[in-house]
């Protein structure tokens, strides 16, 4: 077996071998616009083969990670991971993964980041879940909140024409919600990634503050009475309880589904109701994996020390040089 790094002419290899692994159809040509593999670092990615044939492959993002402190680091984000049905258990999973470890090691990294599809392979490559997430499921009939609405600015948009909003608003949230990965812009302009970054047909609640600053957003679809928020994003939890009331009190719709909650989020308590929202999934989102420990371990302390702004502490009067003593004194 042969682990090779791909090139941008692998592309349609790559794409190729990834939808057999998991018995898919392309919905569209290797080279097309719009399609989350254009998003890809095709200089991150490996190829397994085997008598020349490509039977595995796996890849990894280059993000930034916010860790608590508004703390920034760099991170891998291993993706793409996938290996055809008719070379699985056969090592060829465990020798990509240990080259992409070595791999990232070398560039420097000291985290990896991914979101597991089946929970039991990662842990044995030393990654564990860092973060959770909860999808809620609440009848709009049920949905009425313990205290009354305060005044909040939302505007309903086309996901097509606000993208360059959504970026700004995720960008200045993730960078101050630790556990959240930036988004490159190359993924908002190709449209790469999924609901609101990809151009599906979503509408957009923006909520604004006083002064008309987009700072949060719900990205949603109406379906059969069922109203999905795909993402919430807010930069406090009052633009999120204001964005909640706006998609529960829309017309036409018996139940609202909030696929990504964080654990513990007050939401439910604010609920006159507090059984109205109903867990349907309680999960693991973002696993991480620690390539070098005493980096990873002092990221934040180092990061910190750059940021706070260095204080000149007062030189004690007996220590002070003779130069800053005043003459004749």
């Amino acid at each position: 077996m042969n682990i090779r790094p791909t090139a941008s002419a692998d592309l349609g290899v790559f794409v190729d071998t990834l939808h057999v692994a998991f018995g898919l159809f392309p919905e569209a040509p290797a080279d097309s616009e719009g399609v989350w593999w254009s998003a890809l670092e095709l200089d991150r990615g490996l190829l397994a083969e085997v008598d020349g044939r490509p039977v595995g492959t796996t890849g990894a993002y280059s993000f930034e990670l916010t860790l608590p402190g508004d703390v920034i680091v760099p991170a891998a984000g291993v993706s793409v991971v996938g290996v055809l049905p008719s070379h699985r258990r056969q090592g060829v999973l465990t020798a990509m993964m240990r080259h992409q470890l070595a791999e990232m090691r070398a560039r420097g990294e000291f985290l990896a980041v991914l979101l597991a599809s089946e929970a039991p392979i990662y842990g044995r490559f030393g990654y564990g879940p860092a973060t959770y997430t909860q999808r809620l499921r609440v009848p709009r009939h049920r949905a009425a909140f313990s205290r009354p609405q305060g005044t909040a600015t939302i505007e309903v948009l086309w996901r097509a024409e606000c993208g360059g909003i959504l970026e700004e608003v995720y960008d200045r949230y993730r960078r101050a919600q630790p556990g959240a990965l930036s988004r490159p812009h190359r993924w908002w302009k190709s449209g790469a990634g999924r609901p609101p970054v990809a151009p599906a047909p979503r509408y957009v609640a923006l909520h604004r503050d006083g002064d008309g600053v987009p700072d949060g957003y719900a990205s949603y679809s109406l379906a059969d009475g069922t109203l999905t928020v795909d993402e919430t994003i807010a930069t406090d939890d009052a633009v999120f309880t204001a964005l909640a009331r706006f998609v529960l009190e829309h017309d036409l719709v018996g139940q609202v589904v909030f696929k990504h909650v964080p654990p513990g989020h007050p939401l439910r308590w604010q609920f006159a109701d507090f059984r109205a929202a109903q867990v349907e999934d309680d999960t693991d989102w973002l696993w991480v994996r620690l390539l070098d420990v005493p980096r990873a371990l002092t990221a934040r302390l180092v990061q910190r020390r750059r940021a706070r702004p260095r204080r000149r502490r007062p030189v004690p009067r007996r220590a002070r040089p003779v130069s800053a003593v005043r003459p004749g004194r």
